[in-house]
């Protein structure tokens, strides 16, 4: 009786310590996500370790077993409450609140597309890549300062995090190829920012580059390019010819901005050489400024953003603001062509 009590002792306490360790993960070390591996392998290492568990076959398997329950418990105490879960032809979507309820969350397969806080007050306050104390919040202070067409296009929706941008008198269209991302984000229970947008925003349904090129030429003051943030990249939304249709829309003086933050590739390279070989004006800036437990911007993300214009002075002025800089002339890529693309070639290999 007493080695059987004994073995439910060394589960519970192995237990313990399974739970322990995935809650010092978490919270002690501030890691948002711990290595599963870590969270398993410690207290499985201490069953095999202690010499009085792993040679009596029921005091090993209640220990493993009571390691797996705590950590299977733990990792659920602040799991967060799916909105919307769907997959169609261009992939899975889903939309989630996170568990204390203070913001809602949209991700494209592995890749979030956007977030936004429940609260009213700050609902229009664009958040993740978009945050303005980043990258796009200093291509519009630029814009908004120029005299040019305050039409703003803009390739690739998310959840509408770019709405609160527009001002009275601009007009926003997104150019969204899934019809999912766009109930998604024109869902008020999901997301606000569309709605609160107004007549200042709409959706157009269609490939970018295609319908893009139904409209007006040089009706744009900003084209903004969001579309290269997930694993797959649109190519065609990459190429000479694209880039030549983008000039065509775009005001002569007008501000043409790539969101690149991709894990995987570096694109600044080859829109540097499309720059160069067209004689546009350009400047990259990442901003890496959120390291967890240290950003004072909370669901600010990191990111990269790469603008070109044939407006040299517009872009000198991005130079007022931190990190802006010129491309690094000492790489240089083929410019891609409608007939010609080479993924390798952008492959971040750092």
């Amino acid at each position: 009786a007493g080695n059987r009590a004994l073995d439910f002792a060394i589960a519970v306490g192995i237990g313990l310590v399974g739970a322990g360790f995935l809650l010092l993960l978490r919270y002690g070390i501030k890691l948002s996500t711990p290595p599963l591996i870590l969270t398993i392998l410690v207290p499985a290492a201490l069953c095999i370790a202690v010499e009085q568990i792993w040679p009596r076959t029921l005091r090993f398997g209640l220990s493993v077993g009571a390691a797996m329950i705590a950590i299977v418990a733990c990792s659920r105490l602040d799991s967060s409450r799916m909105l919307y879960e769907g997959r169609n032809f261009y992939g899975m979507k889903s939309a989630y609140a996170h568990p204390s309820g203070s913001y809602h969350e949209f991700a494209h397969g592995t890749t979030v597309h956007g977030a936004q806080w429940t609260d009213p007050k700050g609902q229009d306050t664009p958040l993740t890549y978009f945050h303005p104390t980043g990258p796009v919040g200093n291509v519009f202070r630029v814009f908004e300062s120029m005299r040019v067409k305050q039409n703003v296009g803009i390739i690739g929706l998310g959840a509408g995090a770019m709405a609160p941008y527009a001002q009275p008198g601009q007009h926003f269209t997104f150019y969204e190829i899934d019809p999912e991302v766009a109930r998604i984000a024109s869902d008020p229970a999901l997301f606000t920012y569309l709605e609160r947008c107004g007549e200042k925003c709409d959706i157009v349904l269609g490939d970018g580059r295609l319908t893009l090129a139904a409209a007006p030429d040089a009706h744009y003051g900003l084209l903004f390019l969001d579309a290269f943030s997930s694993d797959a990249v649109p190519v065609h939304l990459l190429t000479r010819e694209a880039l030549e249709l983008y000039l065509r829309k775009l005001d002569p003086d007008g501000l043409l901005i790539f969101n690149i933050t991709n894990r995987y590739l570096d694109l600044a390279p080859l829109l540097a050489s499309l720059a160069e070989e067209t004689g546009l004006s350009c400047r990259v800036r990442r901003d890496d400024a959120n390291v967890p437990g240290v950003s004072q911007f909370p669901l600010k993300k990191a990111s990269r953003f790469f603008v070109m214009s044939r407006n040299a002075r517009a872009l000198a002025r991005l130079e007022r603001f931190p990190d802006w800089e010129k491309p690094d002339a000492g790489r240089t890529i083929r410019p891609w062509t409608d007939q010609y693309s080479n993924i390798f070639s952008v492959l971040d290999w750092e």
